[in-house]
């Protein structure tokens, strides 16, 4: 039996694409964008973290720079929200968490 793809050509593909990966961010500006909402939140590569802001019709790529790996959490965060709000200068009850995004580093 003759496989599909030729084993030299798959090989081939699986060393071009893992060698040629494209960088996230070709262009940055800095600054302090106004946000008016976070529908929406994820993570790029190389530590880069997407919110889509569709009341402001934006999206925002914001390069944390962190990209090694941490220490993941092994219990809950008791009154995460308490803490959210204390940053945010509000209360618990003004705040809402309705997702959450992970870096992958």
């Amino acid at each position: 039996m003759k496989p599909l793809i030729p084993i030299t050509l798959l090989a081939t593909l699986v060393v071009n694409i893992h060698a040629k990966i494209p960088q996230v961010l070709t262009k940055t500006t800095r600054g302090t964008p106004v946000i008016q909402a976070i529908d929406v939140i994820n993570f790029a590569p190389e530590g880069v973290l997407l919110i889509g802001d569709g009341r402001g019709a934006q999206i925002l790529a914001i390069k944390t720079g962190d990209t090694t790996a941490g220490k993941p959490f092994t219990k809950a965060i008791s009154g995460i929200d308490k803490h959210l709000a204390g940053v945010l200068g509000t209360q618990a009850g003004g705040i809402e968490i309705i997702d959450l995004a992970v870096n992958p580093a």
